[in-house]
């Protein structure tokens, strides 16, 4: 461990993890309410486009960083505006919208169809329009040049989950 960082500037872990319980918590409020069947619960939908920035609020303040509500969320937004047309969750809502009712009319489960089509996304967002190829280059400080050198690894994971998956649940469950 390298002994020259400054840890000052982060906040704790109890701090620091409010934002994404948050987040949690009030994404699972729906389906806990589902499968629980309690119905105040199973009629509390909110997307996660309104859940995500509340949460990053609350974890803020709980962070101590009020004062740059602001500033945070306009490089939040910055960062999301041409990254968000090639997420994973856009590319599953585009593949339902167009093949859903097909792939459900062919008389595939819902939660086999929900489970191929999530990972065809998924590798689909590897790829260097998607989310995950920035976040993860970004994140391991890695050049662009160094990021694509990964593109055949993860070809071949994706690959492999999305055989395994459409194998398992389009022909085994």
């Amino acid at each position: 461990m390298d002994s020259d960082v400054d840890t000052s500037k982060y906040p704790p872990l109890g701090r620091a993890i409010v934002a994404p319980l948050v987040a949690v918590i009030l994404l699972m409020i729906n389906p806990i309410g589902s499968i629980s069947g309690i119905a105040v619960l199973s009629s509390f939908k909110v997307d996660a486009m309104y859940i995500l920035p509340v949460a990053g609020i609350v974890g803020m303040l709980a962070m101590g960083q009020g004062s740059h509500i602001l500033k945070y969320s306009a490089s939040g937004l910055n960062k999301m505006t041409a990254a968000a047309t090639a997420s994973t969750s856009t590319g599953v809502i585009l593949a339902t919208g167009s093949f859903g009712e097909a792939i459900l009319n062919m008389g595939t489960a819902p939660l086999a169809a929900a489970v191929m089509v999530h990972t065809g996304a998924t590798v689909i967002d590897s790829l260097p329009q998607g989310n995950y190829f920035h976040v993860t280059a970004d994140s391991m400080k890695m050049s662009i040049k160094q990021r694509m050198g990964l593109i055949p690894y993860e070809a071949i994971v994706g690959g492999a989950m999305t055989i395994v998956a459409t194998l398992m649940y389009g022909f085994i469950f």
